[in-house]
């Protein structure tokens, strides 16, 4: 075998890796990355003025806060 056979065994072996990877990632669920994508709506604390995904923020009457603490802080 010389160098021209050692290079069109190489491409081959490099085809069917490639063709595995791609029929791999195919057939598996979603990826992390894909899933972090799918974030709620922000929304800003009314005391600090961060922005907190949604679904972590406190709501109330119909104010949003980031934590318990700034929460308190306007019950006064």
């Amino acid at each position: 075998m010389g160098f021209i056979g050692l290079l069109r065994l190489l491409a081959v072996l490099l085809c069917i890796w490639l063709i595995w990877r791609y029929v791999r990632r195919k057939t598996s669920g979603p990826t992390p990355s894909t899933t972090q994508q799918r974030s709620s709506t922000m929304v800003a604390c009314d005391v600090c003025g961060t922005h907190v995904p949604e679904d972590n923020a406190i709501k109330e009457n119909d104010r949003w806060f980031c934590c318990d603490e700034h929460r308190d802080q306007n019950q006064h």
